[in-house]
């Protein structure tokens, strides 16, 4: 495995920072001011890096605003841009169809897969609806899918690196 130091996260229409290996965090993200999965993913992803030495830095593409605030039209551009520079892509789809659906991930999923070579994917045991994302990323990438914990996909991301 390579070896990597995290040199911080950029959230929502902050410059991306092109000289550097990204990882955008792709998934539900929640409206209603609840944390955020991606707080563990930056959290795995920096207890990894302490773990090795330092050989280049990698941020972490997070498509949610600092201050909490969305801007509509704004945002989608910012993140479109924010896919097409990042080195690895990972999907964490922990559904939940009444307070995190996900319906937009449904979309950016099935576009990266066709466009991205280097996608990780996982979902929690039991999510809902997901069948078919289960479906076209085996059929497209690999027989082992998907990552059942979140931890086994920023290890997979950090691999692909």
């Amino acid at each position: 495995m390579e070896k990597f130091s995290l040199a911080g996260s950029v959230y929502n229409l902050e410059p991306i920072p092109y000289q550097r290996k990204l990882v955008f965090l792709a998934g539900p993200t929640p409206r209603d001011g609840s944390t955020s999965w991606r707080v563990s993913a930056e959290d795995s992803f920096r207890e990894e890096s302490s773990l090795l030495d330092e050989t280049y830095d990698v941020s972490l593409i997070i498509p949610e605003p600092r201050d909490g605030v969305f801007h509509g039209d704004s945002d989608a551009q910012w993140e479109h841009l924010a896919i097409n520079a990042c080195d690895v892509l990972l999907f964490w789809v922990p559904r939940d169809l009444k307070d995190l659906p996900g319906f937009t991930t449904n979309v950016e999923f099935g576009y990266s897969l066709r466009d991205k070579e280097n996608v990780v994917y996982g979902r929690p045991f039991n999510t809902p609806n997901v069948g078919y994302l289960d479906w076209l990323f085996k059929k497209t990438r690999r027989p082992e899918v998907p990552f059942r914990t979140l931890h086994s996909c920023v290890l997979n991301a950090i691999h692909l690196l």
